[in-house]
């Protein structure tokens, strides 16, 4: 690193942490100790003012510590921002939501140029996905940026058919280690979500019809503790013998409220995202588990051991 570089960063490193030793300093450095007077003289005399103490505690401080600007943020930093303060505004679990949002008006304030967030979320790595659904991706990121309507050759869950439809692309999540693109259905007349599936989405283009963002949108009316709030199931159960303790153990779902019974049985009001983990869990309890509400799902839980049963037997299994 030149003497320059060594420069800048001794006054980064000294706006950022305050008092530094000069062993600190050179350590930080990776500098002979004898050269931070030098660097100190360039700094001053480029209209720095560094104070010099000594003794044990000594070392140098940057006394005016306005005077050294922010290094103003590249696109791509501004985007992390942005993406920041979307994610929280839809996630309300965090504890400093406000002072962070406040903190960030402060610096977009000052920062120069302007970058829009993709609406992209990401909890674990994309690398799984197929270059067929990776294209799809960048095409959907391309149309929330552009504001440009998809085309999508799309099968739900409850069909069969694959059906065209178009879409105006709000945002993109990442969520259960699956992409979904939330955005505005023209066939529906409002908003919808879509799995990018090899299983479900067939073709997806990206056309040159434009629309204008909805301003009243928030994706934290679209997303609950499940992807869709309507895809939440609400349990209240209690729980039996050594299954209890092993479920009073583990993290399902939100938890609402849990305690132990004089019984010996361990009371959850849960929530769960989405109908089929709700069952996969009452399953995996078997008979260790009394199931107070939904009392429909009683009935619904026995009619599917039982057509279990008969497929396991016709199938000599």
């Amino acid at each position: 690193m030149n003497r320059c570089a060594l420069c800048l960063q001794m006054l980064r490193l000294l706006k950022a942490r305050g008092m530094m030793s000069r062993q600190e300093l050179a350590d930080e450095l990776q500098t002979n100790i004898r050269n931070l007077s030098e660097f100190r003289k360039e700094l001053e005399t480029a209209g720095y003012v560094i104070e010099s103490t000594t003794g044990r505690y000594g070392g140098y401080r940057l006394v005016e510590e306005e005077a050294l600007a922010v290094p103003s943020l590249n696109k791509d930093e501004q985007t992390a921002l942005l993406e920041a303060c979307a994610y929280l505004q839809a996630h309300k679990d965090f504890a400093y939501g406000d002072p962070f949002m406040k903190a960030m008006d402060k610096i977009r304030a000052g920062t120069r140029g302007k970058a829009h967030g993709s609406g992209t979320y990401l909890e674990e790595s994309d690398l799984h996905i197929s270059a067929r659904l990776r294209q799809y991706l960048t095409l959907c990121r391309e149309g929330i940026a552009r504001q440009k309507a998809m085309l999508l050759q799309y099968r739900s869950l409850q069909s069969k058919e694959v059906k065209e439809v178009t879409l105006f692309p709000y945002e993109l999540v990442y969520y259960q280690n699956a992409y979904y693109v939330i955005g505005y259905a023209l066939h529906a007349r409002d908003f919808r979500t879509y799995k990018f599936s090899e299983e479900r989405m067939k073709a997806c283009t990206l056309t040159n019809r434009s629309f204008t963002r909805d301003r009243d949108f928030t994706l934290r009316d679209h997303v609950g503790i499940g992807l869709m709030k309507d895809q939440v199931v609400e349990l209240r159960l209690s729980i039996y013998d050594e299954v209890a303790v092993l479920v009073s153990e583990s993290r399902i779902g939100l938890c609402l409220e849990a305690y132990w019974q004089e019984d010996g049985g361990y009371y959850m009001h849960l929530l769960i995202d989405g109908e089929m983990r709700a069952e996969q869990f009452l399953l995996s309890l078997g008979s260790h588990v009394e199931l107070h509400e939904p009392k429909a799902w009683r009935k619904r839980i026995y009619q599917n051991v039982q057509a279990l049963l008969v497929h396991w037997k016709e199938s000599g299994t």
